[in-house]
């Protein structure tokens, strides 16, 4: 039995790229997940190129997760993964725990997912200082976002913090598949 096991775990280990980092491998299953409530994961899409400024965004209607990573290429290939690209992953799909929170997997709507005193206590974990916080709001103020858009945002980008890949997996599962049963 235990011979049967360390083999199993051998064999594991050989099916994996050997540079995949634990976190690269939690990131994959994270949006392997997303893939299987039905979104498609597009990454280093010429949208990247279009709208230089983002690191990812989620379309709920379409059901797209677009991803750019740091490093991109032009000729779009996935390039190594960076923090940063690993918290942009964690943050958009965020975005979908809050698309399933308020109806349906792109239905067009999105509710937070914490109550306020929640919400005050992720962005206190996640070490947001108030200077940061207020340039996150000028920020989507000047974007026209409406309050409702820039506490989503705020909690997106506090959670993306504070929360593994895992953690929203576990989290995007039981929202998500809630909401798609009923």
């Amino acid at each position: 039995m235990m011979k049967n096991l360390l083999f199993a775990i051998s064999l594991l280990f050989l099916s994996l790229p050997a540079s995949a980092s634990i976190e690269e491998l939690q990131h994959k299953r994270l949006l392997n997940v997303v893939e299987s409530l039905g979104v498609q994961v597009v990454i280093n899409d010429g949208y990247c190129e279009k709208l230089n400024m983002l690191n990812g965004f989620y379309f709920n209607k379409k059901k797209q997760l677009y991803i750019c990573q740091d490093n991109r290429l032009i000729d779009g290939d996935i390039t190594e993964w960076t923090e940063n690209d690993f918290d942009t992953i964690r943050h958009e799909v965020f975005h979908l725990i809050q698309d399933c929170n308020d109806g349906k997997l792109g239905d067009g709507k999105y509710k937070p997912f914490y109550s306020d005193d929640e919400l005050i206590q992720v962005i206190l974990d996640s070490g947001m200082t108030m200077k940061r916080l207020q340039r996150y709001v000028n920020l989507y103020t000047i974007l026209d976002e409406s309050s409702h858009g820039i506490m989503l945002e705020l909690e997106a980008i506090s959670s993306s913090k504070v929360m593994s890949a895992d953690d929203i997996s576990k989290m995007l599962n039981d929202v998500c598949l809630k909401e798609n049963q009923k």
